[in-house]
């Protein structure tokens, strides 16, 4: 599964899957939040967002299919802790 962080000017794609899901979308470009799309060998597997900086953190607005969602939750925090680097 590739992790791919999403430039804050360009989340289109991501408010669409957003707001079919019912899920906040108003405030993505807001400071502190960063947003990634997951995608495996097939296509695109879902979106999912981390908020706030430090050791305390919020995942916000994942969309993906369950089986997926523990593999992206861990892949985010490994790009997270390597930006911290």
């Amino acid at each position: 599964m590739i992790a791919t962080l999403l430039d804050p000017r360009s989340l289109s794609d991501l408010m669409a899957e957003l707001s079919a899901a019912g899920l906040p979308a108003s405030d993505l470009a807001e400071a502190g939040r960063r947003f990634f799309r997951f995608e495996d060998d097939v296509g695109i597997v879902g979106y999912g967002g981390i908020e706030g900086d430090g050791s305390d953190r919020l995942l916000r607005s994942l969309n993906v299919h369950v089986s997926a969602a523990i593999a992206i939750w861990e892949m985010a925090m490994r790009h997270e802790d390597e930006e911290a680097e």
